[in-house]
């Protein structure tokens, strides 16, 4: 009896927990206007053509690169403008926005195929 009040509650215990993992919300955006072209890897930019811009925002962190009137690439995280990406956390979140643009532009590449 003791062993099936043990199997009981932990039962509970996890179906409970699962409510509660699914009930948080994950939000993630990106938007790109422009050229703009990846390394063979896919891990950092290449080119960006003069007024392009990729916006990415997760969960509430938001990274933005762009080349508006013609400059070199410039970075924007969570709203200030940063000249170089040197924190760590910046670093992982501009990662995280090449990822999303290059998915973005394999399903734009898969699409055209069709």
């Amino acid at each position: 009896m003791k062993k099936l009040a043990a199997v009981l509650v932990l039962s509970l215990s996890i179906a409970f927990a699962s409510c509660n993992y699914g009930s948080e919300t994950h939000t993630e955006t990106l938007s790109t206007s422009g050229k703009i072209v990846l390394d063979n890897t896919k891990t950092k930019i290449v080119h960006m053509d003069p007024e392009s811009f990729m916006s990415y925002e997760i969960d509430g962190d938001k990274i933005a690169v762009s080349t508006m009137n013609n400059s070199a690439m410039t970075y924007e995280v969570d709203g200030e403008e940063v000249k170089k990406l040197t924190n760590a956390h910046d670093i992982a979140l501009f990662n995280k926005a090449i990822k999303a643009l290059a998915k973005q532009q394999e399903s734009k590449a898969a699409k055209a195929k069709q």
